[in-house]
């Protein structure tokens, strides 16, 4: 992640650049996580955390230490089904 941007921008972002697209022509981010809480979250000081949830067809783990993985799941879900956060 650049130092300079929230989590939740570095996510759309790194999703885009996988996806060779624009960040308009992505779902909007709030509809896999609360942005505001992940942003609040991986800016607290103090012990380490790690946030792992699904964005589209990805699973995206972040960390308050600036960490930003993002791996194609590897599992399909029913429709209708919950997605796991």
């Amino acid at each position: 992640m650049q130092s300079y941007e929230t989590p939740t921008t570095s996510v759309v972002r790194a999703v885009a650049e996988l996806e060779e697209t624009d960040i308009t022509e992505l779902e909007p981010l709030y509809e896999a996580i609360d942005t505001n809480a992940l942003n609040v979250l991986l800016d607290a000081p103090g012990t380490q955390i790690e946030v792992t949830f699904e964005y589209g067809e990805y699973l995206i783990t972040v960390t308050n230490g600036g960490e930003l993985t993002v791996e194609e799941c590897e599992f399909t879900r029913n429709p209708g089904e919950n997605p796991r956060r």
